[in-house]
């Protein structure tokens, strides 16, 4: 289980970008598209889901 930094009032958002700190020492996977960077964790459920990316929904897993 792992351990939230928000507070019962923020909502968690879905994916992270690059620049959070707290992912600031994992790799990046980035969209080639428009740039936007997610850890793995991330990138996975993203190509799990087949939603494309966050940002500007193009498809990551062509």
């Amino acid at each position: 289980m792992s351990t939230s930094m928000y507070t019962s009032d923020e909502q968690e958002p879905l994916y992270c970008n690059g620049d959070e700190q707290e992912i600031i020492d994992h790799f990046h996977y980035g969209c080639p598209y428009c740039g936007f960077n997610y850890c793995y964790e991330c990138f996975r459920k993203i190509f799990l889901a087949e939603t494309g990316c966050p940002n500007c929904l193009a498809p990551l897993w062509l």
